[in-house]
């Protein structure tokens, strides 16, 4: 039985952002809600999953749910000044905790 696999090619200019569906001021809640979501729709084992897309997503949550690499993000491509506040470690370690 052949099982065809759907790739999803991302092209150079699409950032995290866009990956996750979020803007780039945005809390941490938003990005979570948003990973949540598009990580179970893109989950390899979900009928019209895609490999890629899932790394891709778990990566683009990875960086921007951690505050000083979102910072480091945020400056290779571009955004200096940021409308958002970094959210305490509350928040974050808040997120760690829970399972998904």
């Amino acid at each position: 039985m052949r099982r065809f696999v759907k790739t999803v090619r991302y092209h150079a200019s699409t950032n995290f952002y866009q990956i996750l569906g979020v803007n780039e001021s945005s809390s941490f809640r938003e990005i979570r809600n948003n990973y949540i979501q598009k990580i179970k729709a893109a989950h390899p084992d979900v009928e019209d999953g895609c490999h890629n897309q899932f790394i891709a997503i778990q990566k683009a949550f990875e960086t921007l749910s951690n505050p000083k690499k979102r910072v480091m993000y945020d400056n290779s491509i571009g955004i200096y000044e940021r409308a958002w506040q970094i959210e305490s470690d509350e928040t974050n370690s808040e997120f760690e905790n829970q399972e998904i």
